[in-house]
């Protein structure tokens, strides 16, 4: 290691390359490309972030036809949590909700039907939630009066293992499903 240590001591004089601790675990003299170094505090600051839960502020509401959106045309959709009779399309009027970059919900045309991604659920403590929360700052053009949601992951409101959840957040089940009593023209802090 001798010979290589010059060669990596006159790189970090030229600036090529910086030595460092890096890798917790590793003794004696480690070096980094300036970049990977950046790269590596940027995945740290990304594992501090998973450690507090999903609040509004990390929920991000994209139409599910804008560019920005991935899914169902450069990757496929994640799994919902009834892949066999609820899956996920590019259409008008459909809207997407991400946490931190992965769907949590999916809100058909005109906000009848939702769908849910279990993988991310689980994955980010308080991810529902606040999605649910952000639901309500859907743009109500097109829809009059409340949003009224019939069917979740393909099953109605009123038979859904999540309608706790819905409830939690605010929304009532009446005969038409779940709605939403919150005036229109009311939105918070939900980003588009």
């Amino acid at each position: 290691f001798a010979p290589l240590y010059k060669v990596l001591k006159e790189m970090e004089d030229q600036g090529r390359v910086r030595r460092g601790y890096f890798v917790e675990g590793l003794s004696g003299a480690q070096f980094a490309h300036v970049g990977a170094v950046d790269r590596l505090r940027a995945c740290r600051q990304d594992a501090e972030e998973r450690d507090r839960p999903v609040t509004l502020e990390d929920i991000v509401i994209l139409p599910v036809m804008d560019p920005a959106n991935p899914y169902g045309a450069l990757t496929a959709w994640p799994d919902t949590a009834d892949p066999e009779h609820a899956k996920p399309r590019r259409a008008a009027g459909a809207w997407l909700m991400l946490a931190r970059g992965r769907p949590v919900l999916y809100v058909a045309q005109r906000g009848r039907s939702v769908l849910t991604f279990p993988v991310t659920r689980r994955d980010d403590a308080g991810a529902l939630p606040a999605a649910l929360e952000a639901l309500r700052h859907l743009p109500r053009a097109g829809r009059r009066g409340a949003l009224v949601i019939d069917r979740i992951d393909g099953k109605a409101a009123a038979e859904s293992p999540l309608l706790d959840a819905f409830r939690e957040a605010g929304y009532q089940l009446d005969y038409r499903g779940l709605i939403d009593i919150q005036p229109p023209g009311v939105r918070a802090i939900g980003r588009y």
